[in-house]
């Protein structure tokens, strides 16, 4: 069954940011991941509209979501982005776990 992970992130330091956003992808790929949409401009349905970016990721399972999250090679360049921007990110999938240092 497919997981998905799904990112809204607002950008505080967009330079800073670049470093995450130009190793991103050649990691995502290695660990099965798929972008399936990533969109700045959202139109909403209900509520009021947040400022920043919508990104939703897909996955061959949980194993493999997790596998990628937890990566040496993701987590090194998490820090990227946890200095430079303000994500809420789930998981959804049966099994997706938060990893305890962020827990």
């Amino acid at each position: 069954m497919s997981a998905y992970a799904i990112a809204h992130l607002t950008m505080t330091d967009p330079e800073g940011y670049r470093e995450y956003a130009s190793r991103f992808m050649p990691i995502l790929r290695q660990y099965g991941g798929r972008i399936l949409m990533g969109d700045d401009h959202v139109r909403m349905l209900e509520g009021e509209p947040p400022a920043g970016r919508h990104v939703i990721l897909e996955f061959d399972d949980t194993e493999a979501a997790e596998r990628w999250y937890q990566s040496p090679e993701y987590q090194a360049i998490l820090p990227h982005r946890t200095a430079n921007s303000v994500t809420h990110f789930v998981g959804i999938g049966r099994g997706i776990a938060r990893p305890a240092a962020t827990a």
